[in-house]
């Protein structure tokens, strides 16, 4: 199988194959990127279409600066930005679960629909970092292009938005950590 790098030149020379190949890779991550955010299938499904037809068009600016996951959700996270323009919704970001959220592991006996209703008192930023630091894992480098912002504002994000976090549990009876 093609490396992502080799996918995105042949997706910018119109193979097709090559095309179906990214959009089998993503289609999933995408679409529950876009699913979390706006908690509707069928906008979710629009703007994960919508991000492939932009990636198919937009393949051969990829400069190879980043990894092709983080150049595709900077793609995905534009047409979510624009489609909350157009529909005026508010903005609305990602739940995410108790394992990715507090640290690398876990917290002991924590009770995930508790960590779940924290995350949800996070603000939209706090938990849209959170998601692409333990979700999709993407390095601070990473995220950094995605947001478009330096690396040690994206550490520091991270940092506050994990003490925030923890200060939610701790108000909400979370004893541990």
């Amino acid at each position: 199988m093609l490396d992502e790098v080799e996918l995105i030149k042949r997706v910018a020379q119109k193979d097709e194959k090559a095309f179906s190949t990214l959009f089998y890779l993503y289609k999933n991550r995408l679409f529950y990127y876009f699913y979390k955010v706006l908690e509707d299938q069928e906008d979710a499904e629009d703007l994960t279409v919508e991000t492939f037809l932009r990636i198919y068009k937009k393949a051969d600016s990829y400069r190879g600066e980043s990894k092709v996951s983080s150049w595709i959700f900077g793609i995905a996270r534009r047409v979510y930005l624009e489609h909350i323009k157009q529909k005026k919704h508010s903005i609305k970001t990602l739940e995410i679960y108790e394992s990715d959220a507090v640290d690398d592991t876990p917290p002991i006996n924590a009770d995930v629909e508790l960590v779940k209703k924290a995350i949800d008192k996070l603000s939209p930023q706090d938990r849209e970092i959170l998601f692409l630091a333990y979700y999709e894992e993407l390095p601070y480098e990473e995220i950094s292009k995605v947001l478009n912002i330096p690396v040690g504002t994206v550490k520091s994000r991270v940092f506050n938005a994990k003490n925030r976090l923890r200060i939610i549990l701790k108000e909400m009876g979370y004893e541990g950590e």
